[in-house]
This record gives C-alpha cells, sequence and structure tokens, in this order.
C-alpha cells in the first residue's frame, strides 16, 4: 500500500528544485563571463604556445599570443612580446599570458558585447614594472581602473567597476610607477580574465 506522504514529499523536493532553478537563471545569465577566451586558453591561429609573437608598429591594434586578444603600443619606438605559457595561477586553466613591453601604457586589449556597468576581475603576476587594468568604452578606456607594482607574487583584482560606460573593452598596460612617476615598461603574466554585467 503507497503512503500519500513519501509521494507528496518527493513530489515537493522536485518542485522545489525547478522553482530554484527557475528563480536562479536570471542569476546565472548575469554572471555570465562577457571576456572571449579570458583565461587564455585559445592560442591565436597558427601560433603554438611557447611561441612569442612580437609587435612594434605604435597606435594600432597588433596580433598576440591569444586568440581574440590583441596587443597596442601607445608608447612609439618601443616592442610588445606576448606569449603563452603553462599558468602558475590559482584557478588557472592550462595557460597564461605572459606580456613583455619596452614602454608605458603598453599592452592587451580585448573587446566584448558590451555592458552599461561591469564587475572584472583579473590576476596578474609581475615580474618588473607596474600593471595596470581597466574596462571602458573603446578609447575611453582607462588603464588605471585596477593597479599594482608589487612583484614576484600573484594579485588578484576582484570586482573593478568600469571607469567609463558603457563597457565593451578592457586592457591590461604597463603604466608609470604613481609613486615616483618612473619606469613604464614592464614584464607580467596574467589569467583568469573576468567580466560579468552588474544590473
Amino acid at each position: 500500500m503507497k503512503t500519500l506522504g513519501n509521494t507528496t514529499g518527493k513530489i515537493g523536493r522536485g518542485l522545489l528544485t525547478q522553482v530554484a532553478l527557475v528563480c536562479a537563471l536570471p542569476l546565472t545569465m548575469a554572471a555570465q563571463n562577457l571576456l572571449p577566451n579570458g583565461g587564455f586558453e585559445r592560442r591565436a591561429a597558427g601560433v603554438s604556445p611557447g611561441t612569442p609573437v612580437s609587435y612594434t608598429t605604435c597606435d594600432s591594434y597588433g596580433p598576440s599570443a591569444a586568440a581574440v586578444w590583441t596587443v597596442w603600443l601607445n608608447t612609439c619606438g618601443t616592442e610588445i612580446t606576448t606569449t603563452l605559457v603553462p599558468s602558475t595561477a590559482v584557478n588557472g586553466g592550462n595557460y597564461m599570458m605572459h606580456v613583455v613591453t619596452t614602454g608605458a601604457n603598453n599592452g592587451l586589449v580585448i573587446k566584448f558585447s558590451g555592458a552599461a556597468q561591469t564587475s572584472s576581475t583579473l590576476s596578474v603576476f609581475v615580474n618588473s614594472g607596474c600593471v595596470g587594468m581597466g574596462t571602458g568604452d573603446g578609447s575611453y578606456t582607462a588603464d588605471t581602473d585596477g593597479m599594482t607594482c608589487l612583484t614576484g607574487q600573484w594579485v588578484t583584482f576582484t570586482k573593478v567597476p568600469n571607469a567609463y560606460s558603457p563597457a565593451n573593452e578592457f586592457v591590461v598596460y604597463s603604466v608609470v610607477n604613481p609613486q615616483f612617476l618612473t619606469g613604464g615598461g614592464a614584464d607580467f603574466y596574467v589569467d583568469n580574465g573576468r567580466i560579468v554585467a552588474v544590473p
């Protein structure tokens, strides 16, 4: 003989699970990473991991070692080299990007589907120099939304808001040391790029 109590309990739990999934769906969609290849897991076409990709043309987009990502040189007469290498970042995937540049305000650029307000996360390991990151609207993108000159360890920027709106471009650049106003070139690793829309 069936007991209605057990049947009702199973139906109730099943219904609650479905309701919970429906309620969580908008949160899941809002938390989607807007950065394509934010973890540098996909290499650029024809570029094997470990192969350096260098660029020297000023004021124009250039190729990088990772798919979708480009580079930009703001300092003429300098150079930038990117290489996909095995990741050492906490929660990193197979690869991270190694960036070496000889000038200030040079680095990685990626465009993404826009949002009015965003929150960005990024892991950076600086070997030398200072590194800044930022989210904004094309040329209206500051590289100082988050910044570090700390060397020899991973630094993770979390929940950094975009300085300019709408947000459709993300940069990771070498920056001048804000305390001493010196330097400009940098050698660093970057991984775990993530941008989510903020309601």
